[in-house]
C-alpha cells in the first residue's frame, strides 16, 4: 500500500494510519515557499517593538526594541511634516509607500505663492487676489493697512480780471471718513445807490465788489438837443439850441434903464445907463 500527502509548509503529518503496514515508499509533497538563508539574522530585540519577523526555522519573532520604534515613528511625522509644508496634505496614518506618493505629487505642482495688496498703490473698492501663474495657490495673503487722514479743508480764491471763484484743497493719502468741509470768500459788497451826472467821472460800483442792491443812474427829462447849444454833446446828445437872433435889435446903453441888460444887433450885452428912463418909467423896461 503507497500513501500520498500533500503537506503546508510549517504543518505536520502522522503516518504510518490506523496501525497499517507500509509496503511501499511513503511520498510526502510539500507546498509553499521555503525561506532563505539569512546571513545576518535580526534577533528580537534588534526589531522595532509592535512589529513582527519569521525567524530562520518559521517561528515569529516579536519586536521589543522601542528606541527603533522611537526614532521610526519621529521619522515619519518629520517627512509627513516636510511633505506638507511643501503644499500637499498628509492625512495621519499614511503609511511610507503612501508619502512616497504624496512626494511624488509635490515633484508635479508648482510651488505656491506668496502675495502683497496695497491699497494705497491701487485703490479699489473691491479687490480680487488670486495665485498668478505658474502658481497653483497662495500660501500668504499680505493686504497692507489704509491709514486714516483728516479731510482737507478748501480754500478759496478769487481772480480779479476774470471773476472766476476757485475752490482747492490738497487731499493727504489715507481713508477719511464721510463728512462735509465749507471753504468761505466773502466779496467786499456795495449797497443799492443812485449815481447823480457831473462834470467829472464817477464810479458806480468799485471792481470785485457784490452788489447787494441795484444801482441807478440818475435822469433828467431837459437832457434834450433844444436845452443843448448846438455844437455842443452832453452824454451824447447833440445840442440844436442856436440862440435868439439879435441883428435887427436897435437898442443903446443910454436908451436901456439904468442897472438893466440886453444885447445888441451884433449880439453882444449891454447894460442901461439911462437915469431919467428908470425915473419915469419907475418899472422894468426890458430889450
Amino acid at each position: 500500500m503507497s500513501f500520498n500527502f500533500d503537506v503546508q509548509a510549517g504543518t505536520s503529518v502522522k503516518f504510518p494510519v490506523g496501525g497499517k503496514y507500509c509496503d511501499r515508499d511513503i511520498v510526502v509533497s510539500a507546498t509553499g515557499t521555503l525561506l532563505p538563508d539569512l546571513t545576518n539574522p535580526a534577533g528580537a530585540d534588534e526589531i522595532v517593538s509592535g512589529y513582527e519577523a519569521i525567524d530562520k526555522d518559521g517561528a515569529v519573532i516579536t519586536g521589543t526594541n522601542p528606541y527603533e520604534k522611537a526614532a521610526t515613528d519621529a521619522a515619519v511625522e518629520d517627512i509627513a511634516t516636510a511633505i506638507t509644508n511643501k503644499g500637499v496634505e498628509v492625512p495621519d496614518g499614511t503609511t511610507l509607500d503612501g508619502m512616497a506618493e504624496k512626494i511624488s505629487e509635490i515633484v508635479t505642482k508648482p510651488p505656491l505663492q506668496s502675495r502683497t495688496y496695497d491699497p494705497t498703490v491701487t485703490p479699489s473698492m473691491s479687490y480680487t487676489m488670486v495665485a498668478q501663474y505658474p502658481y497653483y495657490g497662495l500660501s500668504d495673503v499680505t493686504i497692507k493697512a489704509v491709514g486714516s487722514a483728516t479731510q482737507a479743508t478748501p480754500s478759496i480764491s478769487l481772480n480779479s480780471s476774470t471773476g472766476r471763484i476757485t475752490a482747492t484743497s490738497t487731499q493727504s493719502t489715507g481713508y477719511v471718513s464721510g463728512g462735509t468741509k465749507y471753504g468761505y470768500y466773502s466779496l467786499t459788497t456795495q449797497a443799492s445807490k443812485t449815481v447823480t451826472p457831473s462834470t467829472s467821472q464817477q464810479t458806480a460800483v468799485a471792481k470785485g465788489r457784490y452788489t447787494t442792491g441795484a444801482v441807478y443812474v440818475a435822469g433828467d427829462a431837459n437832457l434834450v438837443a433844444d436845452n443843448i447849444k448846438s455844437g455842443v454833446s452832453i452824454f451824447g446828445v447833440d445840442g440844436t439850441y442856436a440862440g435868439v437872433d439879435t441883428s435887427s435889435d436897435t437898442v443903446t446903453a443910454d436908451a436901456l434903464v439904468e442897472g438893466f441888460t440886453a444885447h445888441d444887433a451884433a449880439g453882444a450885452q449891454i447894460t442901461g445907463t439911462n437915469p431919467y428912463a428908470k425915473a419915469a418909467t419907475d418899472g422894468t423896461v426890458s430889450a
